[in-house]
């Protein structure tokens, strides 16, 4: 009877434990994929009806080191980098954000301004953000990639 009891053990214990190692780690929400990390800007993309008219290889040096970090309170910041272009500039500029539309979006109020950007790529290291605004009749497209460091 013992052995019996012993057997019938083991075999709830194995199964048990083949199933917790079976198991998946929960997938990371949109907001934990971004939040508390630095993100440096590592493409850019930007457009006038369609035409792309500047390029990440466009940019200043000085403007290549430059970050965003997003915090778990959606707060954030905006920083320099170790280099400014304008000594002049402040070295961060805060700003307060939010997920909606399925996490899908993310919305940026800076200073009295709120732009929306459209989520294409969140995985935890890259980040692709795009944001279009039309003015005069000019449809102005803005891809930005960020990668974590």
């Amino acid at each position: 009877m013992k052995k019996k009891i012993t057997a019938t053990l083991l075999a709830t214990l194995s199964i048990f434990i083949i199933g917790l190692s079976s198991c998946k780690k929960d997938e990371d929400s949109a907001k934990d994929k971004f939040q508390n990390k630095d993100y440096y800007l590592t493409n850019s993309i930007e457009m006038e009806n369609n035409v792309v008219v500047a390029t990440y290889a466009d940019l200043d040096q000085c403007e290549k080191d430059d970050f965003i970090r997003l915090n778990s309170n959606n707060t954030g910041y905006y920083s320099e980098g170790l280099t400014k272009c304008d000594p002049s500039d402040e070295q961060i500029t805060n700003f307060t954000w939010s997920l909606s539309n399925d996490d899908k979006q993310l919305n940026v109020v800076i200073f009295f301004f709120n732009v929306s950007f459209n989520i294409l790529q969140n995985d935890g290291t890259t980040l692709r953000l795009s944001t279009t605004s039309i003015e005069d009749g000019i449809v102005y497209t803005t891809e930005l990639t960020y990668v974590k460091r």
